[in-house]
């Protein structure tokens, strides 16, 4: 498999300069309005993705899930999250997890579904919150 997300960042980077794209800034109520209005365009490439299954669009479930990604990876990068930081440090706790399976969903396709053994350590991100920084969790 080969994954190269780093290239992926390099490359929505690049688009932001190129349509001179700030970061949204330190802003917390700025910030939470983003990621509503980001939420909501992640939800419009679900929507578009269901479509494309239902409609046997195989093209269009290629482009949904892309959008998908591209809208993720491009709301952290304008959050000024570093991208490849955040996915190396989802990557190893999830190549840190054991195969094995979940009796609660039912896998007809043989893949192991990731559990978390004894001692398992989640993804830390709290050095690479960018502009998220001073948020504090339960503040409202």
């Amino acid at each position: 498999m080969n994954l190269d997300i780093c290239n992926m960042a390099e490359d929505i980077k690049n688009m932001h300069k190129h349509y001179d794209m700030q970061q949204i800034g330190e802003d917390t109520i700025r910030q939470k309005d983003f990621l509503n209005f980001r939420k909501d365009f992640l939800q419009e490439e679900i929507d578009e993705l269901n479509d494309a299954i239902e409609s046997n669009d195989a093209d269009g479930v290629v482009d949904s899930i892309i959008d998908l990604l591209f809208v993720g990876i491009t709301t952290l990068d304008l959050l000024g999250v570093d991208v490849n930081e955040a996915w190396k440090e989802v990557l190893v706790a999830n190549m840190n997890k054991i195969a094995k399976e979940n009796p609660t969903r039912p896998n007809k396709f043989g893949f192991p579904d990731l559990a978390k053994p004894d001692g398992w350590v989640a993804p830390n991100h709290v050095d690479n919150l960018g502009d998220m920084k001073d948020w504090t969790k339960n503040d409202k």
